[in-house]
């Protein structure tokens, strides 16, 4: 279920995969789009048959947690994530053209 709205991301891919036992980090541009998404995956997660007492949600940290798996929500400013490792990466849009520029170049 992909949202008309900008910035969506595969919200149902990124539950499936924290739901199979990955440890998934999605790249967001700004705070607004990291609460959004954090929202909609939690709402992914539930549609794809979790338990509501197997997730979590942090107020105070942008993460999500599923049956001990984190899905990790960071910022696209060059800080955000570093050091850190994943199964799985799921970048915002304007993060995927950065990248496909950087390919150009």
């Amino acid at each position: 279920m992909q949202s008309n709205q900008p910035y969506s991301h595969p919200y149902h891919l990124i539950a499936q995969d924290a739901l199979d036992g990955r440890k998934v980090a999605v790249f967001c541009d700004n705070q607004s789009q990291v609460d959004r998404t954090k929202n909609l995956v939690y709402d992914a997660l539930l549609d794809l048959g979790a338990n509501k007492t197997d997730v979590s949600q942090s107020k105070s940290a942008p993460r999500v947690t599923v049956r001990g798996n984190a899905v990790e929500f960071l910022l696209t400013n060059g800080v955000d994530g570093r050091g850190m490792s994943a199964d799985v990466v799921y970048l915002s849009e304007s993060a995927r053209m950065q990248n496909e520029f950087a390919l150009l170049s």
